[in-house]
């Protein structure tokens, strides 16, 4: 349940930061690291 709701509002916060990177100059390709210790890219 918590998935369903948080993984839109997720990508939306995820969406906005690489583009505010991006602005910014940074061309690297942005990662997280997940609680399981596995990258999400």
């Amino acid at each position: 349940m918590a998935n369903a709701y948080l993984t839109p509002v997720v990508g939306r916060y995820v969406a906005n930061l690489e583009r505010a990177l991006a602005e910014r100059g940074l061309a690297a390709r942005l990662h997280l690291l997940q609680s399981s210790g596995g990258l999400a890219a």
